[in-house]
């Protein structure tokens, strides 16, 4: 199960603090994933040499903002799935119960400040039924590149050929840290300090993002992909088994041999990201 975040830095309490009191991210910026059009869809999958070619992957995680399309399409057309399909947002304070998440809780999924925040807190079924949908959305558009695609999460196997670790290491980076030697910071993850009594504490802030971050905002992999590493843990086609790590992970626990596992409910650590396979060309 995915560690439980614990408070022990001064830093981090304060940061927390004041992302409570101040409820939400001002700046407002949409990621070019947020549409559903057929051109943009294309637009943000890519290639990956390796893999077969007709599989494709998508730049990004998926963001609130694609989320929320999706759901208002089944609260107008399907209730019951609409319930199934919708994000959870008391996971904050049920996995996080002593720490400051009340704001999270309150405006991740619904305030527009966040639409290009990775979309987190759904169930392994709801990820499907996304692809199921989307699946049906592209292959209905007059205008697409593809005549038929079906959209899908990545085979682990799969999911670890497109973050393109370097040869004979477990990062897309030189290096088993979470930041390169001339310490620019390559995802957003968790970092481990001592302090001044000699323990050893978790530190957020140092990459910037004391939570998830907007995608796309750390160096992209060979491939072209963002945030494989870190951000938020991706589901994989095995139910319960997520790859990447997140936010709240160390470095070690983000390699690409590494696994994190995720309840049914869903989890603040964990979203997904899209794979396309060409059916028909």
């Amino acid at each position: 199960m995915m560690h439980k975040l614990k408070i022990s830095s001064k830093l981090m309490l304060l940061c927390i603090l004041i992302t409570s009191i101040l409820g939400f991210t001002v700046r407002r910026v949409v990621r070019p994933n947020s549409s559903i059009s057929s051109k943009q869809i294309d637009k943000n999958f890519v290639k990956i040499p390796v893999l077969d070619k007709n599989l494709l992957c998508h730049k990004y995680e998926l963001t609130n903002s694609n989320y929320k399309v999706f759901l208002d399409h089944l609260r107008k057309n399907d209730t019951a799935l609409y319930e199934q399909c919708m994000y959870d947002s008391l996971n904050w304070s049920r996995i996080y119960p002593y720490s400051y998440t009340s704001s999270l809780m309150r405006h991740y999924h619904s305030n527009s400040a966040y639409g290009d925040y990775p979309i987190v807190n759904i169930q392994y079924s709801a990820a499907l039924e996304y692809c199921k949908w989307l699946t049906k959305e592209y292959n209905s558009m007059k205008k697409r590149t593809y005549q038929k695609v079906a959209f899908r999460l990545p085979t682990e196997e799969e999911w670890i050929v497109a973050t393109s670790c370097l040869p004979g290491g477990k990062l897309p980076w030189y290096g088993d840290k979470g930041y390169t030697s001339d310490l620019k910071y390559m995802a957003n993850i968790k970092f481990a300090i001592v302090e001044a009594e000699g323990r050893t504490a978790p530190e957020y802030m140092a990459d910037k993002a004391l939570y998830m971050n907007r995608v796309g905002e750390y160096p992209m992999n060979a491939n072209g992909l963002f945030d494989m590493i870190g951000n938020v843990a991706e589901m994989v086609s095995e139910e319960g088994k997520a790859k990447g790590g997140g936010w709240n992970s160390f470095i070690s626990e983000c390699y690409a041999d590494q696994s994190q596992k995720y309840e049914g409910w869903g989890h603040p650590e964990v979203g997904f990201r899209l794979f396309m396979e060409i059916i028909e060309p």
